[in-house]
């Protein structure tokens, strides 16, 4: 991959996803990672049907992947299509068990649905599967608009005397 990912990696990162995305797009012999950029930065500019038609034909061409299973599940629930949503966070697991953001992005599910004990459950999950991911994925929520999220798991969490994460 040449310079020009690590110029839209850094756009990415610093949440210019339409400078990011033009990037990609002009990356040369695209893999899968990049298509997969492709698809985040759609999700991120709200632009799903273009998001699900990416990982759509990632998930036929790289069914070993996991990455567009459970971001084909975030826009679906960005949608609030729950039940595809699901469907897809689990494939991710099935997928792959010991991929941290299947057991975030489950987590985020149940957040999402009010049940906020299977949404700790799957925050456990994550700690046993990664400790630190944990940690970063909290202040990543939290940038994204989800800290009431976060911060009524905690509440639950301390109600039930569950270790908070």
């Amino acid at each position: 991959m040449d310079n020009k990912f690590n110029i839209a990696d850094e756009l990415y990162f610093n949440g210019k996803y339409e400078e990011a995305l033009k990037v990609f797009e002009s990356v040369e012999d695209k893999d899968a990672s990049v298509e997969n950029y492709i698809g985040c930065c759609y999700i991120n500019l709200k632009e799903y049907e273009k998001a699900k038609a990416v990982f759509e034909k990632l998930i036929t061409e790289n069914s070993g992947f996991i990455r567009p299973y459970f971001n084909l599940g975030r826009v679906f629930l960005a949608q609030d299509d729950f039940e595809n949503a699901l469907h897809y966070f689990n494939k991710a697991l099935a997928v792959d068990d010991t991929d941290p953001d299947a057991y975030f992005y489950l987590g985020v599910y149940y957040e999402k649905q009010g049940d906020f004990e299977k949404a700790i459950e799957y925050r456990e999950l994550l700690n046993s599967v990664k400790k630190y991911y944990s940690i970063f994925y909290e202040v990543k929520a939290g940038e994204n608009g989800k800290k009431e999220i976060v911060e009524k798991v905690k509440e639950y969490a301390h109600k039930k005397k569950y270790k908070t994460f």
